[in-house]
């Protein structure tokens, strides 16, 4: 009798180590669903909530998926939530390799992630054909965000020929799936007029819908238009609704925008300590824009700011180390100018032709009048 009586503690014992390790593979999954889940990721169950990937903090992310995905095995939604959380960490060359492995056990978003990678040269060399293979794998399997991206190759030329029409049509499919960047692009097709009629109604419909959903480009563009009086007329307190719901999720050019009517008085009293305050902010959150009209500020002196041009020199440089054009001018005008530093034309020069080959025209005006002055002397 005690021998089976032993052998039934066994049974029982061994059944309640397997409950205690599926609880355990249980929890596993569910930290990095918590950390890396998708927020537009089919494969989600309904009781998951995702996280955008800006919110991904990839420091407890990534443990948390490497664990998961070594309990879950070949799960493409957990394989694929660890090469999001490489991603996050822009450990580029392992999220290729986690997005490739779910890519090819089906997952539609790894696709379109994998497709991102190959667009921006992450942890592979850039292939623009590779990249609309992946978007148009994913596209055609209904994945929103992935039509969206397709839009934007034939939008932008990049693996295909230029198609604003095509372009269109792949936004409007992905519109239709509630993606709002989408909306959004929409909206700048109709403002712009680019494959479609010019028409600044239809344009704010599509930002509308866009920034109900959140889209902080959206509510920019929405303010910019009521601001500068396309589609109607000129209405400084409609734009500033919109700049300060796209200010409160972080908006830079939002902030910046805010900044520009305190400096110019726009709907609002002129007030050049309120505009930097906002022009800081924006700055903050990256924008360069708000770095020139800091060092404008310093440079031709304000209401309650006097003139300092080592800080202006000081802001232009930080925008022009971002890539900035109009940073890269207002370097070379400092240095030809002598505005705070000794005059040297070299370094003048060199920033202008920084400048001029990002584009920038005033600098190739001031490329070419240095160099005239330089021939009259010779």
């Amino acid at each position: 009798m005690s021998r089976f009586l032993s052998l039934g503690v066994m049974i029982s014992a061994l059944a309640c180590t397997q409950v205690y390790a599926q609880s355990d593979k249980a929890q596993i999954i569910a930290e990095c669903d918590r950390l890396a889940a998708s927020d537009v990721d089919p494969d989600r169950p309904s009781t998951i909530s995702g996280v955008p990937t800006n919110a991904i903090d990839p420091a407890i992310a990534v443990p948390a998926c490497e664990a998961a995905v070594a309990v879950a095995g070949d799960d493409r939604r957990i394989v694929f939530q660890l090469g999001r959380a490489y991603d996050a960490a822009k450990v580029y060359d392992k999220a290729h390799a986690q997005y490739e492995r779910a890519e090819a056990l089906g997952h539609l978003v790894a696709a379109n992630n994998l497709g991102g990678l190959y667009a921006q040269g992450h942890g592979v060399a850039q292939d623009w054909r590779e990249a609309r293979r992946l978007f148009e794998k994913a596209a055609l399997a209904g994945l929103p965000r992935a039509m969206r991206n397709l839009g934007w190759l034939y939008l932008n030329g990049h693996g295909v020929l230029r198609d604003y029409a095509t372009a269109r049509r792949w936004f409007e499919k992905a519109a239709a799936g509630n993606d709002n960047s989408a909306m959004y692009n929409l909206g700048l097709l109709y403002r712009e007029g680019k494959g479609v009629p010019l028409d600044f109604a239809a344009a704010r419909r599509w930002f509308e819908k866009a920034a109900v959903l959140g889209n902080s480009s959206a509510m920019v563009h929405l303010g910019a238009m009521s601001e500068k009086g396309f589609g109607g007329p000129t209405n400084y307190s409609d734009a500033r609704e919109w700049y300060d719901k796209a200010a409160a999720l972080g908006d830079g050019f939002a902030l910046d925008n805010i900044g520009r009517l305190y400096r110019l008085g726009q709907g609002v009293p002129k007030d050049h300590l309120e505009a930097r305050r906002w022009f800081e902010k924006a700055a903050a959150a990256g924008n360069t824009r708000a770095m020139t009209e800091l060092g404008d500020l310093y440079k031709q002196g304000g209401e309650g700011i006097p003139i300092d041009h080592a800080t202006a020199r000081e802001w232009y440089g930080k925008a022009a180390a971002l890539g900035d054009p109009d940073g890269m001018l207002n370097m070379g005008m400092i240095y030809e100018n002598a505005l705070g530093v000794e005059r040297n034309l070299a370094e003048a020069q060199a920033w202008y032709e920084k400048a001029a080959a990002a584009g920038d025209k005033d600098a190739i005006e001031r490329l070419a009048h240095l160099r005239r002055a330089s021939n009259s002397k010779k």
